[in-house]
């Protein structure tokens, strides 16, 4: 049996009266690419926050490796997990370098500079994600695409286990979004990574998933293999589109043909 990475038991949140999780229950595998689905509003970027140690739920538990989430101080966290949010931050003249640098955070102390060592990671995270040749660029200079991928290096730089990335292809057009999703895709299949993800593109989910977590009204509805989770039937319930699915190339694809009549 595979060891879960994130056990998720009972989480529930809730803002006054405003309930968003009502109770949550799943797990993400070792070495899996799971996906977290629904509508606007369903819950999905609430329960990444609750995982990730940036918002405390109102009642359940969360463990990370085994560990209690509650049990890891903030450095052994990033150690284990690192989390890239929807919309990300940096000075205006911060260069490819010094942002993809910044993941090296939870290793160095106050009393210690930059190591040979955490250079060496930092110079290899930006060559795993195609970037290298952009270190001395600002990262306001770069395209969308580019960004997201110095960004996923200056996670890579955390040497986590884990991968947490919400709507990672957002405000990218189709070519950008590909290019980030392949990239996931090869660091999962080459190097074991474990990744979650919020995604909103249906076909991209189904295609680059191991597993699927189909949230709805802050509930997880279904969850599985793609081609397990996502029926015409649920396609259309839970999302109010008609949609085939196919086999292309050994993987699922879906074709959206509409909102439902």
């Amino acid at each position: 049996m595979m060891e879960n990475a994130i056990e998720v038991s009972g989480v529930k949140v809730a803002f006054g009266s405003h309930v968003v999780l009502r109770g949550v229950d799943c797990t993400v595998e070792r070495g899996s690419i799971v996906t977290f689905l629904g509508r606007n509003g369903c819950g999905k970027s609430t329960l990444l926050k609750v995982i990730t140690g940036n918002l405390r739920p109102n009642a359940g538990t969360v463990s990370i490796g085994g560990r209690p989430l509650a049990s890891y101080r903030s450095g052994e966290l990033a150690r284990e997990a690192a989390f890239l949010p929807q919309i990300h931050e940096t000075l205006k003249d911060m260069t490819v370098l010094e942002l993809a640098a910044c993941g090296r955070y939870p290793y160095q102390h106050w009393w210690s500079g930059v190591s040979t060592k955490d250079r060496e990671i930092v110079a290899d995270a930006l060559r795993r994600t195609h970037t290298y040749h952009l270190k001395e660029r600002t990262v306001a200079s770069l395209s969308g695409g580019e960004r997201q991928r110095v960004w996923i290096a200056m996670a890579l730089a955390q040497e986590p286990e884990i991968l947490i990335l919400d709507e990672p292809t957002t405000y990218l057009d189709i070519c950008h979004q590909l290019e980030v999703l392949e990239l996931v895709n090869q660091l999962n299949r080459e190097e074991g990574l474990t990744v979650v993800m919020v995604l909103h593109d249906i076909g991209q989910a189904c295609r680059y998933s191991t597993k699927l977590c189909l949230l709805e009204n802050g509930t997880i509805r279904q969850s599985g293999a793609p081609m397990d989770v996502l029926t015409r039937e649920v396609i259309a319930d839970a999302f109010g589109v008609e949609a085939n699915i196919e086999m292309r190339g050994g993987r699922p694809s879906v074709i959206i043909d509409g909102l439902c009549r």
